[in-house]
């Protein structure tokens, strides 16, 4: 729910919240860009449709990032969401996640439901993502497999941070 509000899906029934001073919104929804816990994707869409898809909805998608990333994946364009592992939708999940020039990136559990394998796959690419100018928000179960990646960890615990 936390992930959401901040993302600007969901909001508080009390108290407010701000990025970069600003009331979340309209406005902040152009500098966050928001991978949920599942897919929402339409079961008819192949990975070229949902590249089409966030062209044609977020005027920051980079385009030829994404179908460059699919390339290296080697994820077939044609082939059919519905159709991959749960490791291939959280890679496609993250690849167009990814190609938006955000400031926040939020990622609901990103390594849920899916195999050790696929873990390291998605955490690395993670990784390949990050810049010095942005801000990456996970919300994981697994601690152990992304605490040493990032330079904060906080936990917390209904509503309160209890270590950081």
């Amino acid at each position: 729910t936390l992930l959401k509000m901040i993302a600007g899906l969901r909001y508080p029934s009390k108290g407010t919240i701000t990025i970069e001073g600003q009331k979340v919104g309209i406005e902040t929804k152009k500098t966050v860009s928001f991978m949920p816990d599942s897919p929402v994707f339409d079961e008819w869409m192949t990975i070229k449709d949902a590249v089409v898809f966030y062209r044609d909805f977020y005027s920051d998608f980079d385009f030829h990032q994404a179908m460059d990333l699919i390339a290296e994946f080697k994820m077939p364009l044609e082939e059919h969401i519905v159709a991959l592992s749960k490791g291939g939708v959280e890679k496609l999940q993250l690849i167009l996640t990814f190609s938006r020039k955000a400031k926040l990136y939020i990622l609901d559990e990103p390594l849920g439901g899916i195999d050790l394998v696929s873990r390291k796959h998605v955490l690395d690419l993670i990784l390949k993502f990050y810049r010095e100018d942005c801000t990456i928000l996970i919300s994981t179960h697994l601690i152990e497999e992304i605490e040493n990646i990032f330079d904060e960890v906080i936990f917390l615990k209904d509503g309160t941070i209890i270590l950081h």
